[in-house]
C-alpha cells in the first residue's frame, strides 16, 4: 500500500514539476531559517551551562534604592568580611581584570588581558588544570596559570611550567600551571589567571582600600541553601560593617550564573560577556512565524492538491477505501515533501555556516546539527510541521459525499462557507504577520541608523588613542612623546586621560553639593585629565569655560562636569557651583564648565554622571587629534618617536571609529540577523499571500466567465475582487498596528537613547501589504480576463 501511495505521489509531481519546485523551495526557505535560528539560540542559551555546579554559584551584586543602579566591582577587603561566618556559603573568590597588558616571554612581546583570582575559583567554575597542582597552583604571589592555547602562544611547543612570564617589564610571574582551554560559552574568559594575593605588592590600594571597587565576587551556595536567606544575611553584614546609612540605601542581590550572559545586572562597569534575552525571544518568535506561515503555505498548495484530485479521492472511497487510507495517503506525501526540504535544507545549512558565523560571530559547526538538542528539536519540528499543514485539507476532503464529486455538483473549495471564511481568517493572520514583519524591519533598521549616526558627544574621527604604560615615568614619558609629536603638521592636538570612550570608567565617588542640607550625593565617574582634552575630544561646552594653565587653583580646586552631571545634581546654572566629594573629606572644588554629556558605553546604557579633573600625570591614555590624510606615514612616523622613548614598551593604539565599531559589533550583528530572518519571513508571507490569493482566484474563474458574458470589463472584474481582499487587509491592519507598536516600543525600552516610531511605519506597512495583495489579485484577474469565456464556464 505505501509503494502504491508512493508511485501516485511522484506520478502527481511529475505532472506538476513546476507546483512541486516552487513548493519544496518555499519549505526548504522556511526550514533553512527555522536551523539557522535554531542553532544561534542553543547557542546563547548554552552559555556558562558546562558549569557542573551552576545551579549553586551566584554573584555579588549592590543596588541604589535611590538611583536603581547595580555595582558588580567590589572593593577587594569586602570580600571576607561579607562571605565569613554564613554557613550557607560553601566557597567563594574575588576576581579582578587588568586590561591589556603588555607581556614579555623570552624576547617576545604581546598584549593581552590578565585576570587576578583566589585560588577558589578552580574550586567553584569548572576550568580543569590539564598541568599542575589545583590546591597550590595560585596559591603563591606572582604564580600565573595560563590556557593551552596561551602557554603556545607564548613558550611555543616548550613545556611552559616554571617559566617565567614578566608583564608591564617589573614583574615576573612563575608559571605553575596550564589550564584547559576556556569553553567559548563562558562569560568570562580568563586565559591568563594570576594569584590574587599578587595584588598586595602589585596595587595594595586595590586590596586594602574599602572604597575601591574592582572585584567581581562570587559565591558558591550549599546545596538546596536559599538564596533569599542568604542575600538578608549578607544585608545584616553591611549593616554591620558599612554603616546604618549605607545599609538604608542599598540592595544586596545573588545574580545566579544562569542569569548573568542572558540577564545581566545592567551595570557599565560589568566587563562580562553579555547577550541579550529579548534578541533570543524575537528569534524564537520569527522562527515560530516562519513555520507557521511555511505551513500555511503548503496548506494551501495540498488543498489545491485535492480539488484537483477530488474524484480521484472519491473513485477510492466509493471503491472501499476509509478516512485511515486517506490520511496515510496525504500525511506520506507530506512527510515525503518536508523531509526532502529537511535534507535540502541541512545541506544548504552546512554551505552557509561559515557565511552565517561571519554575521552572527558565532563558531558554530556542522557537528552542532548532530547535538541532542538540535535533533530532537528537528524531529519536533517535523512533526508540527506535517501536523499544522494536513489537518485543514484532510478535514475538507472528507466533508463531501463521494457521488457528489464524481458527478461534478459540488465543488468543496468554492461551496463550502467554511472553507470560505477558514481562507479568510488564513489569508487575515497572513497579512497582520507581514504587517507586523515589516513595521519591526523598519523600526530596527532605524533604531540601527540612529546609533550609528547620532552624536556621542565628541568626534570620534581621525582621534587616535595611545596606551602609555603605567609606571614612575609615565608622565615624565608622556611629556615628552607630547613635545615631540605636536611639531608634526599631520598632528592637530595631543592631550591624556585617565579613561577613554568605550573602555570602562574606573574610578567612582559620591558628589554633593557643600552646605547643601540633606544631600545625600550622587554616585558619578571621575576621570583624570590633561590640559586640552576636550579640545581633543572636540566635545562641547555647554557652559563655562575649559581648564587652563594660566588658572593655578585650576589643578586642585577646579572640576567640569557633563550635562548629566548637572541634571543629577538639579542644577540650573552649575558653573561657579562648590561641590564635595564623599570619599575626599575636606577638597571643595569649585564647577568652573559644563561639557555636552560624552558617550562611554553603548546606546542601551544611560550616560555616566561625570566629573572631569586635572590631573596631567593621570596619562594612561594619550589622545591624539589628527589631520585627514596621509595616515600610513603618520603612524610610521608616531611609532618610531615612540620607540625613541620607550623602547621596551610596544606601540598600542586604538582608533575611536574603530573602538566604537567594536563596541556595537555584536549588537549590530544579532540585530543584522533580526532583520535578515524578518524579511526571510516576509518573503515567505507574501510568497504564500500571492498563491492563496492566486488560488481564491482561480475558483471564481466561472464567475468572471460569467461575468465576461454579461459584458463586465476587465477593471470591473477586477474590482469585484479587490472589494473582498480590501476589507481583509484594513482588518489586518487594525489588529497588527497595535500590536507591532507594543512590540517594538518594548523592545526600544532596553535603549537608553533610542528612536520614536514613526507613524509612516504603519503607513508603509500599509501600502506593501495592500500592492502584495492588489499585485497578485490584479495579475489573476488579468489572466482570467484574458481566457475565453467558454474555458471559464467549462472549468468547473
Amino acid at each position: 500500500m505505501i509503494v502504491n501511495y508512493l508511485k501516485i505521489f511522484f506520478r502527481n509531481i511529475l505532472k506538476r514539476k513546476t507546483s512541486a519546485i516552487i513548493n519544496i523551495a518555499g519549505l526548504t526557505l522556511a526550514i533553512c531559517s527555522c536551523l539557522f535560528i535554531m542553532l544561534f539560540v542553543q547557542d546563547e542559551l548554552k552559555y556558562d551551562q558546562f558549569n557542573r555546579k551552576k545551579d549553586r554559584i551566584c554573584r555579588y551584586i549592590e543596588q541604589s534604592k535611590s538611583t536603581g543602579e547595580k555595582t558588580v566591582l567590589m572593593a577587594a577587603k569586602n570580600f571576607h568580611l561579607l562571605k565569613d561566618e554564613i554557613p550557607e556559603i560553601e566557597s567563594g573568590f574575588r576576581m579582578y581584570r587588568m586590561p591589556e597588558q603588555v607581556l614579555k616571554a623570552g624576547q617576545k612581546m604581546f598584549v593581552d588581558d590578565v585576570y587576578y583570582a583566589d585560588k577558589e575559583i578552580l574550586d567553584v567554575f569548572d576550568f580543569p588544570l590539564i598541568k599542575g597542582d589545583m590546591k597550590t597552583a595560585l596559591d603563591a604571589p606572582f604564580s600565573v596559570l595560563l590556557t593551552l592555547e596561551m602557554a603556545r602562544k607564548y613558550f611555543g611547543s616548550a613545556d611552559p611550567i616554571g617559566k617565567t612570564l614578566r608583564i608591564e617589564d617589573k614583574y615576573d610571574f612563575r608559571v605553575t600551571g596550564i589550564l584547559k582551554d576556556i569553553p567559548r560559552n563562558s562569560h568570562i574568559k580568563p586565559s591568563i589567571l594570576a594569584s590574587i594575593s599578587t595584588l598586595n605588592a602589585t596595587e595594595p590600594q586595590t586590596m586594602t582600600s574599602p572604597f575601591v571597587g574592582s572585584s567581581f565576587f562570587y559565591f558558591l551556595l550549599r546545596e538546596n541553601a536559599p538564596r533569599e536567606g542568604i542575600e538578608n544575611k549578607l544585608k545584616l553584614k553591611t549593616l554591620q560593617y558599612f554603616g546604618r546609612d549605607w545599609a538604608r540605601d542599598n540592595n544586596v542581590i545573588l545574580e545566579p550564573l544562569n542569569d548573568i550572559y542572558l540577564n545581566p545586572s545592567g551595570s557599565v562597569w560589568d566587563y562580562a560577556e553579555h547577550g541579550d534575552t529579548t534578541l533570543v525571544k524575537s528569534f524564537i518568535a520569527i522562527a515560530l512565524l516562519v513555520l507557521l506561515m511555511a505551513s500555511f503555505n503548503y496548506t494551501n498548495v495540498l488543498t489545491t492538491t485535492i480539488k484537483i484530485r477530488e474524484k480521484e479521492i472519491a473513485c477510492r472511497k466509493l471503491l472501499g477505501a476509509g478516512k485511515r487510507e486517506t490520511v496515510i495517503q496525504f500525511v506520506l506525501e507530506t512527510f515525503v515533501y518536508i523531509s526532502t526540504s529537511y535534507v535540502i535544507s541541512a545541506a544548504a545549512v552546512i554551505l552557509l555556516l561559515n557565511g552565517f558565523n561571519q554575521i552572527s560571530g558565532k563558531n558554530i559547526t556542522a557537528r552542532d546539527l548532530l547535538a541532542p538538542e538540535i535533533v530532537f528539536h528537528m524531529a519536533m519540528l517535523l512533526v508540527l510541521t506535517v501536523c499544522l499543514s494536513v489537518i485543514y485539507p484532510l478535514y475538507i476532503a472528507f466533508k463531501s459525499d463521494a457521488l457528489s464529486r464524481i458527478k461534478g455538483g459540488y465543488n468543496l473549495i468554492s461551496h463550502s462557507k467554511y472553507s470560505i471564511r477558514f481562507r479568510h481568517i488564513v489569508t487575515g493572520i497572513q497579512f497582520s504577520i507581514t504587517i507586523g514583519l515589516i513595521i519591526a524591519v523598519c523600526v530596527i533598521y532605524s533604531q540601527l541608523q540612529y546609533a550609528s549616526g547620532a552624536k556621542l558627544g565628541f568626534n570620534k574621527d581621525h582621534l587616535l588613542a595611545i596606551a602609555n604604560p603605567y609606571g614612575i615615568q609615565m608622565y615624565e614619558n608622556y611629556e615628552k612623546f607630547r613635545n615631540k609629536i605636536t611639531q608634526l603638521p599631520q598632528v592637530l592636538s595631543v592631550s591624556a586621560s585617565e579613561n577613554i570612550p568605550t573602555k570602562s570608567i574606573n574610578n567612582f565617588t559620591s558628589v554633593f553639593i557643600k552646605n547643601r542640607p540633606s544631600d545625600k550625593g550622587v554616585e558619578m565617574g571621575r576621570i583624570a585629565v590633561d590640559y586640552g582634552l576636550l579640545k581633543t575630544w572636540q566635545s562641547k561646552l555647554i557652559s563655562g569655560r575649559d581648564f587652563s594653565r594660566e588658572m593655578q587653583g585650576d589643578r586642585d580646586h577646579a572640576v567640569i562636569i557633563n550635562r548629566a552631571a548637572a541634571n543629577a545634581l538639579h542644577l540650573k546654572n552649575p558653573v561657579g557651583t562648590i561641590v564635595e566629594a564623599l570619599h575626599i573629606p575636606d577638597m571643595s572644588q569649585q564647577i568652573i564648565g559644563v561639557v555636552e554629556d560624552i558617550h562611554f558605553y553603548s546606546f542601551r546604557d544611560k550616560v555616566t554622571p561625570t566629573v572631569f579633573y586635572l590631573r596631567p600625570w593621570s596619562s594612561a591614555n594619550i589622545m591624539v587629534r589628527l589631520r585627514d590624510g596621509e595616515l600610513k606615514s603618520t603612524m610610521n612616523r608616531l611609532e618610531r618617536e615612540w620607540k625613541e622613548i620607550m623602547p621596551v614598551h610596544p606601540f598600542i593604539y586604538s582608533f575611536m571609529e574603530e573602538s566604537f565599531d567594536k563596541l556595537y559589533k555584536k549588537e549590530i550583528r544579532t540585530e543584522k540577523l533580526l532583520v535578515i530572518f524578518s524579511l526571510l519571513a516576509i518573503a515567505i508571507s507574501s510568497f504564500g499571500l500571492f498563491n492563496l490569493i492566486s488560488l481564491i482566484a482561480q475558483t471564481k474563474r466561472k464567475e468572471i466567465g460569467v461575468r465576461k458574458v454579461l459584458g463586465a470589463s476587465v477593471s470591473n472584474v477586477a474590482f469585484s475582487m479587490i472589494k473582498e481582499f480590501l476589507i481583509i487587509i484594513l482588518t489586518a491592519n487594525v489588529i497588527a498596528w497595535p500590536v507591532a507598536y507594543y512590540t517594538m516600543s518594548s523592545w526600544l525600552r532596553d535603549f537608553a537613547y533610542r528612536i520614536t516610531i514613526s507613524p509612516w511605519v504603519f503607513i508603509l506597512s500599509a501600502i506593501m501589504t495592500l500592492a502584495i495583495g492588489f499585485a497578485a489579485i490584479i495579475y489573476q484577474a488579468l489572466r482570467a480576463a484574458m481566457v475565453n469565456p467558454v474555458h471559464s464556464l467549462k472549468y468547473e
